[in-house]
């Protein structure tokens, strides 16, 4: 395994994802500021994240000790068939892991993907006995728990899991009926958001010259709706022509991980807009752009037509702007019709356009929702608040009882050592 100047000592916690930065996405944002707020209260965390690379013929560990919280990018193998892929994927993780184990044994492995490490780290815990948990907030999973062979494949990959925790009601109902777990073992804690970094202090990206900045932060897959915002922007124009509209793109059709033809039918549908200045694509923009990003706009679209939980929303909202969203998933959680926000049905590019225009044409109303939106997340959403009650089920899970105060608890095995 390739060190390249890396402490001996291993990580008290491991934080195992495929989704991890520079990628573009909630899981990633989450792993992130999840590892670095409870790095904040005095844990050592790690990222270990699997990385397939077709030009590889043995996996590869590379370790970047420099990054806060340290990575180590694991590159498997992912050529052939797709049975091919989930082996050396599952192989490489198992070997990530006991290198790992082999350096001085981790505390707990906290999985954040879905299906895709939980062969390997199912393996690796089963026998090394390091507690596995796992963080479902995967949209895919509302979709497999549809159908029944959806939901046998999901409790297989998951029978050794010790404690899972669901970031939306939605998804902590849906693992309840799956895996019957205690209820301190399967515990809903919800997405949190950094008010430090996304402060309404934050100055623009860029300057946007229009009367009404609109923003949709979303990839352009099917279950991000972005479709229905396009829609949106059309009748917006066509009712409003005398309104200076700016439509805002980020993580758009020339961002990666996006579904090309989807992303060529929200173009088509953009075009006239586009062609006519309306329309501004940012593209790939890097996570730690997005709150100046956000700076840029007065209203905040999210059309979505699943979500398990909106860490934009959330991010949209400490930068006191006003969210109009979808009542889909977990974003009803968060924003609140009425008080916090506005929501509308899903694929209702109509309801979204009257959404969008009552806020611009009543800016007292747009700042009030701004506001309360500003203080329910920085009250009940912080990523430090998130750290605290998920080292607390760390603890449940190793069965380790303390008097200290929340946050102050060293994080230490049953036989000593902290991190």
């Amino acid at each position: 395994m390739e060190r390249q100047g890396a402490t001996a000592r291993a990580p008290r916690v491991v934080m195992l994802s495929t989704d991890y930065l520079p990628n573009i996405g909630g899981i990633a944002a989450h792993v992130y500021h999840l590892a670095r707020a409870i790095e904040a209260l005095g844990h050592e965390v790690m990222v270990l994240q699997p990385v397939g690379d077709a030009s590889r013929s043995e996996p590869r560990l590379e370790w970047e000790p420099s990054m806060s919280p340290p990575v180590v990018r694991l590159r498997y193998p992912s050529g052939g068939s797709r049975y091919h892929r989930l082996w050396q994927r599952a192989r490489a993780v198992v070997r990530g892991l006991r290198r790992l184990h082999e350096a001085g044994r981790p505390l707990i492995v906290h999985q954040h993907d879905y299906r895709d490490s939980s062969m390997g780290a199912a393996w690796f815990s089963r026998v090394h006995g390091v507690p596995w948990v796992w963080t479902n907030h995967s949209s895919a999973f509302l979709v497999d728990a549809r159908t029944r062979s959806g939901r046998m494949a999901a409790r297989l990959l998951y029978s050794g899991v010790r404690a899972v925790i669901a970031v939306s009601r939605e998804i902590e109902a849906q693992s309840r009926a799956l895996w019957h777990f205690p209820p301190h073992l399967l515990r809903y804690i919800p997405n949190g958001v950094d008010p430090e970094v996304f402060s309404p202090s934050v100055r623009p990206l860029r300057p946007v010259d229009g009367d009404a900045v609109v923003l949709c932060p979303r990839r352009m897959v099917e279950k991000n709706g972005v479709l229905y915002f396009a829609l949106a922007a059309r009748l917006l124009v066509q009712q409003r022509p005398d309104v200076r509209w700016r439509f805002v793109f980020a993580g758009s059709a020339s961002a990666f991980n996006t579904d090309p033809r989807y992303a060529r039918q929200v173009m088509t549908v953009l075009q006239p807009l586009t062609e006519a200045g309306y329309v501004v694509d940012l593209g790939n923009v890097p996570h730690m752009e997005m709150p100046r990003v956000y700076a840029m706009a007065h209203v905040v679209v999210l059309p979505s037509l699943m979500e398990a939980v909106s860490l934009a929303a959330l991010e949209a909202m400490a930068m006191r702007r006003a969210v109009v969203a979808t009542d889909v998933g977990g974003l009803p959680e968060v924003v609140r019709d009425g008080q916090t926000g506005l929501l509308v049905p899903a694929g209702d590019p109509n309801a979204l356009a009257r959404a969008i225009l009552e806020l611009q044409e009543h800016p007292v109303r747009r700042q009030q929702l701004a506001e309360a939106a500003h203080a329910l997340v920085t009250r009940e959403y912080t990523w430090s608040h998130v750290a605290r009650k998920t080292v607390t089920l760390y603890h449940e899970v190793m069965g380790i009882r303390h008097e200290s105060a929340p946050g102050q608890y060293p994080l230490s095995s049953p036989h000593g050592g902290g991190c």
